[in-house]
C-alpha cells in the first residue's frame, strides 16, 4: 500500500497548491518590484533646514535602472514555472533566486542615505524577498508540482484498450488504417 502523499508507483503526489503558491509569490513580488520603480527613492534639496526646497526627486527607475528588467524577469518566471518540470524548473528557480537576491541588494543599497525615501527601497526589498522565496520553493518542490501538458500525456504502462472502438481510434492515432484487411 502506498504511503500517504505518494502515487501507486511510489513517486510523490503532484501538488497544484505548491505550484500556485510559487506563481502567486512571483506575481506579487514582480508587482512590488515594479511599484518600487514608480516610487521616490531620493530627493535633492536646495538650502538647509525645514525651509529647504525640493529641487529634484529621483524615482526607483532613475536611481536603479536594473529594477524594471528584474521585475519583468520575475513575471516571465511565472510562464517558465508553469511550462517546465524537473531539472529545467530547478534551473529556472535558481535564476529566480539570483534575481530576487539581486533585487534585495539593490533595495538595501543606499537606503541609509539621509536624502532617501524608504518606501521605494522597502518595496524593492519585499519584492526581492518574495521572488527569492518563490524561487527556493520552486526548486524544492519541482518534482511535486504538476507540469503543463501532463494531463494529456499518455502513461507508458497503460493497458491495452478492451473497447473495440477505442482500439480503432488508437490504431488511427498510431498511423495505421484499421479498415484494411491484413489477411
Amino acid at each position: 500500500m502506498p504511503e500517504r502523499g505518494n502515487d501507486p508507483r511510489g513517486r510523490p503526489a503532484r501538488s497544484a497548491r505548491a505550484l500556485w503558491l510559487v506563481v502567486l509569490g512571483l506575481v506579487v513580488g514582480s508587482g512590488a518590484i515594479w511599484l518600487s520603480t514608480r516610487q521616490r527613492w531620493g530627493e535633492e534639496r536646495a538650502g538647509h533646514g525645514p525651509a529647504a526646497m525640493v529641487e529634484q526627486t529621483e524615482t526607483g527607475a532613475d536611481a536603479v535602472p536594473a529594477l524594471l528588467p528584474l521585475a519583468v524577469l520575475a513575471l516571465a518566471g511565472v510562464a517558465g514555472v508553469l511550462a517546465t518540470s524537473g531539472w529545467a524548473r530547478r534551473v529556472l528557480s535558481g535564476v529566480l533566486v539570483l534575481a530576487g537576491l539581486a533585487t534585495c541588494a539593490l533595495g538595501v543599497a543606499g537606503a541609509l542615505d539621509i536624502s532617501t525615501v524608504l518606501l521605494g527601497h522597502g518595496l524593492a526589498l519585499a519584492g526581492g524577498l518574495l521572488v527569492t522565496t518563490a524561487g527556493v520553493a520552486g526548486a524544492v518542490a519541482a518534482d511535486r508540482m504538476p507540469a503543463m501538458g501532463t494531463r494529456y500525456s499518455r502513461a507508458p504502462e497503460r493497458a491495452a484498450a478492451s473497447d473495440p472502438d477505442a482500439e480503432l481510434w488508437d490504431a488511427l492515432s498510431a498511423g495505421d488504417d484499421p479498415t484494411t484487411d491484413t489477411r
